[in-house]
């Protein structure tokens, strides 16, 4: 992965346009980030931002340390992707994963179903 560590920082380039950015922005959040999981959440949470913002919101070893495997490999594919700068290859990671993954009901939703 150090084609990803080497342009981290450099967010303003790894998407075609803030639609796309947007998109994978709501993928993380909706598909991967369960508030019942909180650490983990709250890394999602700063990579979603991370994506748009100019200066470094999580780092590489921060998201290592804090996901599960799994989701971790999940996101190494996206981080090829943007790396290589294949916009196509985005977009498949996030049609992967709005085929995969449903999308996460937070503990709120689940409390207020009584």
């Amino acid at each position: 992965m150090s084609s990803i560590i080497t342009i981290w920082n450099q967010t303003d380039t790894w998407f075609r346009d803030h639609e796309q950015a947007a998109r994978i922005g709501s993928v993380i959040i909706e598909r991967l980030a369960d508030d019942r999981i909180q650490t983990e959440c709250r890394y999602l949470i700063r990579l979603k931002w991370h994506l748009h913002m100019g200066y470094q919101e999580v780092s590489y070893s921060e998201l290592e340390q804090n996901l599960s495997d799994s989701k971790m490999a999940l996101l190494n594919d996206l981080f090829r992707e943007l790396a290589a700068t294949n916009y196509k290859g985005i977009d498949a990671w996030a049609d992967r994963c709005e085929t995969e993954f449903p999308i996460v009901e937070d503990k709120w939703f689940y409390r207020n179903q009584e």
